[in-house]
């Protein structure tokens, strides 16, 4: 299954609440790089900034760091948002790595790729036209055959989604606004 909806309900407005609160202490790393990362790695020089972009280094053609290395918190325990993330760790009984905000603007998307582990979003604001979709092929090899998708969108409806980025998947968002999500990745 690529998307799995789960029993785990947050209150987002809250989440949004906490959002603000720190995209307005990092208002040049959120527009620069549409990402802010809550978790960061032991010695990081720019904590908020450590977890963001792909871990692969594309120039190298390696891995920076893998998910586990995340577990250092850029919040204490009081935080409602730091609170929801651990609840959907003990719930789920896994260790996580990155915790991220991401934006996907108006008219972007992400190119065709594939993550080394499951993802969990928590939505905090989409419009219609934000997709994710998972290639499809019909007789689910990796044949030659070309590649067809199948698109979800996934609601604002405080529900935490499981969804297994190994697949080969990519984002859209045709809307026009700004679709943001809190990203959670398992280790």
């Amino acid at each position: 299954m690529f998307i799995k909806r789960l029993d785990v309900v947050s209150d987002t407005e809250v989440i949004l609440n906490n959002f603000n609160r720190i995209i307005d202490d990092h208002t040049k790393l959120w527009q620069a790089k549409n990402q802010v990362s809550l978790t960061h790695r032991l010695g990081s020089p720019d904590i908020w900034a450590d977890g963001t972009g792909s871990l692969y280094d594309g120039v190298k053609g390696e891995m920076r760091g893998n998910e586990g290395e995340f577990n250092q918190w850029n919040i204490d325990d009081s935080w409602y948002v730091r609170q929801q993330v651990e609840n959907l760790k003990n719930t789920l009984s896994m260790n996580i790595g990155r915790v991220r905000f991401m934006r996907l603007l108006p008219k972007c998307g992400l190119t065709i790729h594939n993550d080394n582990e499951l993802r969990y979003h928590l939505v905090l604001k989409t419009n219609p036209r934000a997709y994710i979709a998972q290639k499809y092929v019909a007789d689910d090899s990796d044949s030659d055959v070309p590649t067809l998708g199948k698109s979800y969108h996934l609601p604002l409806d405080g529900h935490w989604y499981q969804v297994d980025t190994r697949r080969v998947h990519w984002v859209y968002n045709g809307g026009k606004e700004e679709r943001i999500h809190l990203v959670v990745c398992g280790v």
